[in-house]
């Protein structure tokens, strides 16, 4: 069996979080196992889900705001466990932190996987700085480079390494996101939305990287310009809720621009929406954006925010335009895809399928990497 340690599951329910809970699921766990070093002491996403597969959660607290705690910790960490390993996963957002990949090199985790899940710098000045610095000495300490799209890898490695990157489809479960009739019923009927109002939706983190103010302001021009009964339902949490919330209030779109909250039942919210907009400023390969097409939802985005390969479905449900196209090309597209009826679901299967989005077999295809020869660190 081959023991993998996984680094990127937080108390967040993300889109990563998605990714890494979706492969574990199929993969089989006699041959495969993996447990998790998170920087929270707070339950993580899936958490009970992970434990009954067989996974050990480890806790540790974040760097800030007690570094000698944090680097106490992390070292005990692998000092007692780092050997138990064959395999280091680090999933990321940016390389602003090395300590975990130089600590499992440190403590003989001999295969240590780097994998990049975004495309452009989210954070502070000071940080974006340290993640070039460290673009260029990551390669001293990973043994392998991932990432989820093209983009990502540019982003996450430099030119003398990308040739050795390898993409890794943010492949999904398709069934727990699949259009369900009754679903829809119920929650558009506890929403209080009647059949001749369309439920626009977008799903992500409140944050500037995701643009929903752009959304925002597309809704004053449905309101103001367009013969259209709406609302649209911002799901997620994050830094930029207050920035919103005051957005909304100062355009008078209370009623129709609704802030959800975090929730975990997508599959019902995906099923109540009319049609998915993610206007996001960038993106590595958005999970939340491949659900809404297995859902069969008309899928509007940024062609210059969210790298080409998010298209699993066919024109007419899927659609980019780009960020500076007047807000009437928005509006128009819109209409256009609010009106189609709900995508075919057994030709979604097949489309994923072919794209190699389907998690079923994806995981099967991870799970025969991390099982290679040359990343055993004890026998079987």
């Amino acid at each position: 069996m081959i023991k993998v340690l996984v680094y990127g599951m937080t108390d967040n329910y993300g889109g990563v979080e998605s990714f890494i809970k979706n492969y574990y699921r199929y993969m089989d766990k006699s041959q495969v196992q993996f447990d998790f070093l998170t920087n929270t002491h707070q339950p993580i996403a899936f958490e009970a889900e992970l434990e009954a597969m067989g996974a050990k959660i480890y806790k540790t607290c974040r760097r800030m705001p007690n570094p000698w705690r944090y680097h106490q910790e992390i070292n005990q960490f692998f000092a007692q466990h780092g050997s138990q390993y064959d395999v280091f996963w680090m999933n990321a957002i940016n390389l602003v932190n090395l300590d975990y990949l130089k600590l499992a090199k440190r403590y003989g985790i001999k295969r240590r996987i780097i994998h990049s899940h975004n495309s452009q710098n989210m954070a502070d000045p000071v940080r974006g700085r340290i993640h070039q610095w460290h673009k260029e000495q990551v390669a001293r300490y990973a043994t392998d480079f991932w990432a989820c799209s093209k983009e990502a890898v540019t982003f996450f490695y430099p030119p003398a390494i990308q040739g050795q990157a390898r993409v890794i489809n943010n492949a999904i479960d398709l069934a727990p996101v699949a259009f369900d009739p009754q679903l829809r019923h119920v929650k558009r009927q506890n929403l209080g939305i009647d059949e001749d109002t369309y439920l626009i939706g977008n799903v992500g983190r409140l944050h500037f990287q995701k643009n929903q103010s752009f959304l925002i302001q597309l809704a004053q021009y449905l309101k103001q310009n367009e013969q259209v009964k709406f609302r649209l339902y911002l799901i997620g949490l994050g830094p930029d809720q207050e920035a919103l919330t005051q957005q909304i209030q100062n355009l008078g779109l209370e009623h129709h621009v609704i802030m959800a909250g975090s929730q975990t039942d997508i599959a019902a919210w995906l099923s109540a929406m009319d049609c998915f907009v993610m206007p996001s400023v960038f993106e590595g390969l958005p999970v939340a954006a491949l659900e809404a097409q297995a859902n069969g939802l008309p899928f509007l985005y940024a062609k210059d925010g969210i790298p080409p390969e998010v298209e699993i479905v066919r024109e007419p449900y899927v659609k980019g335009l780009c960020l500076d196209d007047d807000l009437a090309i928005w509006a128009d597209q819109l209409k256009t895809m609010l009106n189609l009826k709900r995508n075919d679901s057994a030709e979604i299967r097949n489309q994923f399928g072919k794209a190699g989005f389907d998690v079923q077999a994806a995981a099967k295809e991870l799970q025969a990497e991390f099982c290679k020869e040359g990343g055993k660190n004890h026998g079987e």
